[in-house]
């Protein structure tokens, strides 16, 4: 009994790695598939030129760009508000502290404002002075999913042959970049990450796809 059971786990593993090795082959295919999608995307972009197309290309970076300015201005304005209101009520707490140490000890006011400070001091602060979206796992998501929305949206308004191949190209091969961009830790520059990063890799991922592409014609 127990040789069979030894010769049918010697025959199941090479079958097992045989089907593992299949689906790793299929879904490379896959995401060749909708690479080529994508480039043939570009290559009807600018073969089949219209001032439409172009409009609406120019038109959609400067919506991306000035998205990010105001972002930016925006929350450097709340920012600096958000400092501002926090020194006033330090001050206004020194002055308290000054003018309470002059009350008697039974005084009611003196015994209230020890027990406030108590509660403040049991609770724990964070003077976090960062601007940003409610959230900072919102916003390092918006910023690693920004470059591939825009290109998503690009296609969907510019295509119509083949959209849903190109869409779904773009969906695949963005979402490990996504992932990994949203785990990467956090650095002294966050422009390296909010920007140079998600817009590098998509950059880098076209040029590849191109000269992929001008290879395999030639």
């Amino acid at each position: 009994m127990l040789p069979l059971t030894i010769a049918g786990a010697a025959t199941a593993f090479p079958l097992r790695l045989l089907l593992h090795f299949k689906a790793a082959h299929a879904a490379g295919v896959r995401i060749i598939l909708h690479m080529e999608s994508i480039f043939r995307f570009f290559e009807s972009l600018f073969k089949n030129f219209t001032w439409g197309r172009f409009t609406f290309l120019i038109f959609a970076l400067i919506m991306s760009a000035g998205s990010v300015v105001i972002y930016e201005v925006y929350t450097n304005h709340f920012k600096l508000n958000r400092i501002s209101s926090e020194l006033k009520i330090i001050e206004s707490i020194v002055e308290l502290e000054k003018k309470v140490e002059s009350l008697p000890e039974d005084s009611p006011s003196k015994r209230y404002f020890a027990r406030l400070m108590a509660e403040a001091e049991s609770t724990s602060v964070n003077f976090s002075f960062q601007p940003g979206f409610p959230s900072k796992k919102i916003e390092r998501i918006s910023y690693q999913s920004a470059p591939w929305v825009l290109l998503l949206i690009l296609i969907f308004f510019t295509t119509s042959r083949g959209r849903g191949s190109a869409i779904a190209g773009v969906t695949v091969i963005a979402a490990p970049f996504i992932v990994l961009g949203y785990n990467l830790p956090e650095l002294e520059k966050n422009w390296i990450i909010n920007y140079l990063y998600p817009w590098g890799t998509l950059s880098l991922i076209l040029i590849s796809i191109v000269v992929w592409q001008n290879r395999k014609k030639s």
